[in-house]
C-alpha cells in the first residue's frame, strides 16, 4: 500500500559527473529508445539516493531548450522560484498534461517498504477534459548537479528541486501523454467528480482498495 515518504534531511546531490560520464550515459539511452521504441524502465530512485547523473522533467511544450527558476507553481512561499525535475520517468510523463489538484489526485505508492519499488497513481476526474489537453510533449533530461529534494515538501524524494537555470540535455519527444504514463507504469484512472471527492475522504490503503473497485 501507500507509504508515507520519510522524514530525512534534504539531500543534495553534489557529486560531480563527468562529461564522460554524462555522455556515456545519454549514448546508452539513445541506442535503447532506437532499438526498444521505448524509454528503458531503469529504477529511477538508485539504492541510497548514490550519484544520480540526470533528472527529468516532463512538459507539454516541445520546445524548451533552458529552464529558468520560476514561482508559478508554488509548494513553499518560502522557497522562492524553482525549476522542478524528479529522477523517475514514470513521475515525468505525468506532467506532459497541464492539470491540478482541482480535478486531479496524484500520489505514489510503495512496494514491501521500499522506496525503490514504487508507482505512481493518476485519479483524473475528467476525461474528456484530460484527453482534450493530450497534445503529447517531451520529457526533458536535465543534468542532476544542483537538484535536491525534501522529504518534508510535496512528493519528498520523488520532487527535486534546484534555483538555479538548468539546461537540457536532450528530449524525448511523445506523441500521447496518456500513452506514455501507460508505458512507463503510471496507473491512471479516470472518475467522476463525485468518485474523486468521495475517494479524497479515505486514507491511505482504503483510497487503493476503493480504485480497484472501481
Amino acid at each position: 500500500g501507500r507509504r508515507e515518504v520519510p522524514k530525512v534531511m534534504a539531500h543534495r546531490t553534489g557529486v560531480p559527473v563527468t562529461d564522460l560520464t554524462l555522455i556515456t550515459r545519454l549514448y546508452l539511452f539513445a541506442l535503447a529508445v532506437i532499438m526498444t521504441g521505448c524509454v528503458p524502465l531503469t529504477p529511477s530512485i538508485p539504492q541510497g539516493f548514490g550519484p544520480v547523473d540526470v533528472v527529468y522533467h516532463g512538459s507539454s511544450n516541445p520546445h524548451i531548450t533552458l529552464f529558468e527558476p520560476q514561482s508559478t507553481k508554488v509548494r513553499d512561499f518560502n522557497e522562492g522560484p524553482v525549476v522542478f525535475a524528479t529522477p523517475s520517468l514514470a513521475l515525468a510523463s505525468c506532467f506532459l498534461v497541464p492539470w491540478d489538484d482541482s480535478w486531479v489526485h496524484q500520489f505514489v505508492s510503495w512496494h514491501n517498504d521500499n522506496p525503490a519499488d514504487y508507482h505512481v497513481v493518476m485519479v483524473i476526474a475528467d476525461k474528456e477534459r484530460f484527453l482534450a489537453s493530450d497534445h503529447g510533449g517531451s520529457i526533458y533530461l536535465l543534468p542532476a548537479r544542483g537538484f535536491q529534494f525534501d522529504a518534508a515538501k510535496g512528493l519528498g524524494m520523488y520532487e527535486w528541486t534546484s534555483n538555479q537555470p538548468a539546461r537540457v540535455l536532450t528530449q524525448l519527444n511523445v506523441p500521447s501523454a496518456l500513452d506514455a504514463m501507460t508505458t512507463f507504469g503510471v496507473q491512471v484512472y479516470f472518475v467522476t467528480p463525485q468518485q474523486l471527492q468521495y475517494f479524497r475522504t479515505l486514507k491511505g490503503a482504503d483510497q487503493e482498495a476503493y480504485l480497484q473497485e472501481l
